[in-house]
């Protein structure tokens, strides 16, 4: 039996073999099968033409999904605690859920009178909002009141929460200069006064210091809108046993902070969600490492961004959302190169989760809320602005009434052979007037708007745009240190007559811009009066 079964093995492999070394041609049935099937020396099969050319009516076969589910980074799932939901909705009462900040600190504070709302549904069909929106204001170096400027505004909630999903829907302030974020607080440390008579932030009647901070902020240091960071606190304040010749406390800062690489750019216009997760257990730590048995988990429109097991904060928080203007952070933040602009929030969301915190050393147990210098409730009854009919829209042109400025020169314009009066701008032959507009990207699309008065002589008066590749120094989104490249520029307009005229026009998506240039200019033999620019997102223009 044995016998029988090897040789007709040895037959079997011997037909394999025959089949193998003969060519395959299939008959011809008059259909357009592609030809011949080619095999190369790697078995595979193609499906090409003896001559290379792709057989079109053979296409690949179809990959099969990966239904593999997503590897969790917690040991267990959360137990769900609460969620707290706000999307600004007629049926929410703003004022229980949310104060503005009224607060002194950065350049020039953040203030309860920069936070305004809509309800309307016709404002929020057109920007694809849900229950409401928040619009909060941000005012730059250009800003007409100077008093002003470095200005921002901030809300925070009136509840404290726990670990859990934060998120977070807005739209940030789309430019240079502010940063826009959101970040969840707590301390119960306050101000004393030391032995030399100075103010200390950060010292605590009893002998550790609580504290407790998550953030996202934008844009990121050195990367503008292409990323954003997080950062984690587990302490941070002022130590009152140790001080320095001014008698302030030496800082104390235990952090980590992580970046938040984004697949394209975000000042976009667009809506764009982002969360951290924070958890005070249950993930897969090395503690060898430095890790602890909690982690924080950043998220960008649902994908995973960053995350951190390092210091991990253990503290029920306060959320903030807004803008400020941190001192000294020009390399950081940019140059606050425009008027006003502005930041949108949807909706926020907190699922709050049953995970070990900490609390306080008070008798009872409870929190300390930290009275950081002045919280003003939100208001709906005449504290803040109504924007019912229309809310107001970024215009990337500083100034462009010309209504501001310093005798015949106009703020925020570069001007040669021009001069701003009766708040117009005059240009006389071959005059140019040049506003840069930093952190605007490929792919964006604008409408540039131009009205102009008389125009006179031989030639044409022009309105367009560069387009500029700017080198920023290591470790840095200031523009004073940028070598700008232009790459392109926009058709223009041409002025020959008074009235308005439009562009519509796009940036390049694989043009490396980050940088635009408006430019007004005459020939030699025009003079030209220009009443009004405005640039902005065509996805803002309804």
């Amino acid at each position: 039996m044995k016998k029988r079964i090897a040789l007709f093995a040895l037959v079997l492999i011997f037909f394999v073999s025959l089949l193998a070394g003969c060519n395959f041609t299939p008959i011809d049935d008059g259909s357009d099968d592609g030809g011949q099937i080619i095999i190369p020396d790697d078995g595979s099969t193609t499906g090409e033409e003896p001559d290379g050319d792709p057989d079109d009516d053979d296409p690949p076969p179809e990959e099969e999904p990966d239904t593999d589910p997503p590897v969790s980074p917690w040991l267990t799932d959360p137990v769900v605690k609460n969620t707290f939901y706000s999307a600004f909705g007629s049926s929410e009462t703003l004022s229980a859920d949310w104060s503005l900040v009224n607060y002194g600190w950065g350049q020039n504070g953040v203030s309860k009178d920069n936070a305004g709302y809509s309800r309307s549904p016709g404002v929020l069909n057109a920007i694809g909002a849900t229950g409401g929106v928040i619009v909060l204001s941000s005012y730059g170096d250009y800003y007409h009141d100077a008093s002003k400027r470095g200005q921002g505004g901030v809300l925070i909630s009136n509840g404290q929460y726990g670990p859990g999903l934060y998120e977070i829907r807005m739209k940030v302030v789309p430019r240079f200069g502010p940063c826009s974020t959101a970040w969840s607080y707590y301390t119960n440390s306050y101000a004393v006064t030391n032995n030399a008579g100075s103010q200390v932030y950060g010292h605590n009647t009893a002998d550790n210091i609580q504290y407790h901070e998550i953030d996202i902020e934008a844009p990121k240091i050195g990367q503008g809108f292409k990323a954003w960071g997080g950062v984690a606190y587990e302490e941070y304040y002022q130590d009152a046993n140790n001080l320095n010749s001014k008698g302030e406390g030496a800082v104390v800062n235990r952090s980590k902070g992580v970046t938040a690489d984004c697949e394209g750019t975000y000042n976009d216009g667009q809506w764009h969600t982002f969360a951290f997760e924070w958890r005070t257990a249950a993930y897969d730590n090395n503690e060898a490492a430095g890790e602890n048995e909690g982690a924080i988990i950043w998220f960008m429109d649902g994908k995973e961004v960053a995350r951190t097991a390092m210091r991990t904060p253990y503290y029920p928080c306060q959320l903030w959302v807004g803008n400020w203007f941190p001192d000294n952070a020009t390399d950081w933040l940019g140059i606050a190169d425009y008027d006003e602009a502005y930041m949108y929030l949807d909706w926020v969301r907190i699922t709050e989760y049953d995970d070990p915190v900490r609390l306080t050393n008070k008798s009872d147990g409870s929190l300390i809320k930290p009275d950081l210098g002045g919280c003003v409730a939100f208001s709906t009854t005449g504290g803040n602005t109504n924007y019912a009919a229309n809310l107001p829209v970024n215009n990337y042109i500083s100034n462009g009434e010309f209504l501001y400025g310093s005798g015949a020169a106009a703020t925020g314009w570069t001007l040669t052979a021009a001069a701003r009066a009766s708040n117009k701008l005059q240009l006389s032959g071959g005059g140019r007037a040049v506003q840069s507009v930093s952190a605007q990207y490929g792919g964006y699309g604008f409408d540039l708007d131009v009205s102009a008065g008389a125009v006179s002589g031989s030639g044409d008066c022009r309105v367009y745009v560069e387009y500029i590749s700017g080198v920023y120094a290591a470790n840095s989104n200031s523009n004073a240190k940028m070598t700008a490249t232009t790459v392109g520029q926009s058709e223009a307009l041409i002025l020959n007559a008074g009235g308005e005229q439009k562009l519509k026009f796009s940036l390049p998506a694989g043009l490396n811009v980050n940088n635009l240039r408006v430019v007004i200019e005459t020939d030699s033999g025009v003079t030209a009066t220009i009443e009004r620019v405005t640039l902005r997102l065509s996805s803002d223009v309804r």
